[in-house]
């Protein structure tokens, strides 16, 4: 499984209406994408800084959507809640996880995806 992590600098004041965006439009749209396990959008609402993790069964999967006519239309949803001076997205990392995180009990780990 990979995991991708992006850092999203959000509007002040906007930040209810970017988790609207990611729960109503970009997760049900992401949902459809071969290999899309999860999505976790985290948000300081203070400063507007944010986190978005997406969770990939395989690093083709990821890459395949980040080429796709869909991401592009998703990245659109969401630039109306990012500042015109900010530079947007940062990509922070790229991780694999371990095999058996997504089904291992252990160490208080849950089953993804959630029942």
């Amino acid at each position: 499984m990979r995991a991708r992590v992006v850092s999203v600098e959000i509007q002040p004041g906007k930040t209810e209406e970017a988790s609207r965006i990611v729960q109503q439009s970009i997760v049900p749209a992401m949902a459809e994408q071969k290999g899309f396990r999860g999505q976790l959008f985290l948000t300081q609402q203070d400063t507007g800084k944010s986190i978005s993790i997406n969770l990939w069964e395989t690093e083709a999967d990821l890459k395949a959507f980040e080429g796709s006519p869909v991401c592009q239309e998703l990245l659109g949803c969401i630039w109306s809640v990012v500042p015109t001076t900010s530079s947007g997205f940062t990509r922070a990392s790229d991780c694999q996880l371990p095999k058996d995180w997504a089904t291992s009990g252990a160490s208080g780990r849950q089953p993804w995806p959630p029942a």
